[in-house]
């Protein structure tokens, strides 16, 4: 039997922008987001049947990601989850490259995860309950 926790738990799905090209000719910036929230979720069952819709009006759409969608996807995926903003939380961590420590700059794997420890420390301490269990979900 599987038990009843889905209302303590926490799932975080992130995703960054940018580069680790740290050079006058890299982005200025390294973002990373993290959309949080508890369950049930709601716009899960919007979020399936646009895909399916898509698929089915033959749109050729390779797979459900904002940066490279159409427009009319993008547009679509954000009516939904715009209905759903009660639900959830956004935090953003943005990094203005030029700025950050030398050393950080030189280790990439370093840089990615301090940005995502400090970003995953303040989605945490704005949580209103500490929940059971944090489940992660990078892109």
């Amino acid at each position: 039997m599987i038990a009843e926790t889905s209302q303590q738990v926490l799932y975080i799905f992130l995703d960054e922008a940018g580069n680790f090209d740290f050079s006058p000719t890299g982005t200025a910036y390294f973002t990373f987001t993290a959309f949080s929230l508890k369950r049930p979720f709601g716009g899960v069952t919007e979020l399936v049947n646009l895909k399916y819709d898509l698929w089915e009006s033959d749109l050729e759409l390779e797979r459900f990601h904002a940066a490279e969608d159409r427009q009319i996807v993008r547009d679509r995926v954000f009516q939904i989850l715009g209905q759903h903003l009660p639900d959830c939380r956004v935090d953003c961590q943005i990094v203005e490259k030029r700025k950050t420590n030398p050393s950080l700059q030189k280790d990439h794997g370093r840089f990615y995860h301090t940005i995502v420890d400090i970003l995953l420390r303040h989605v945490l301490a704005k949580q209103s309950s500490t929940p059971a269990k944090v489940i992660v979900v990078a892109d």
